[in-house]
């Protein structure tokens, strides 16, 4: 019978100097969240300033406003994660809250 060994390889971005492509997605993944978030505006202002006027309750208008609300959700989880001190390692802040400051020792 054949065993599979499931510990993180070296290469894995579990290992503590991390990998290329973890770090390649780290910074890829804000950058694609924040531009979507940024279409989603321009969604919102589209469907809601039309040529007629303003246009409130239309099922486009409904969808382009979640989808904001969405992008803005995941940006702000993002970035927020993007400081260790936020993001729950209070090791990273010599073990305490430096209220909403983020220095690292």
């Amino acid at each position: 019978m054949m065993r599979t060994n499931f510990s993180p390889s070296p290469m894995s971005c579990c290992s503590g100097s991390g990998c290329g492509g973890c770090k390649a997605i780290k910074a890829i993944a804000p950058l694609l969240v924040t531009l979507a978030t940024i279409a989603a505006a321009i969604g919102v202002w589209k469907t809601h300033a039309t040529p007629s006027g303003w246009m409130f309750g239309s099922s486009d208008a409904s969808l382009a406003l979640l989808t904001f609300i969405v992008g803005l959700t995941v940006w702000v989880k993002l970035v927020t994660k993007m400081c260790p001190c936020h993001a729950g390692n209070k090791e990273m802040c010599a073990g305490g809250d430096h209220g909403g400051e983020c220095g690292c020792k």
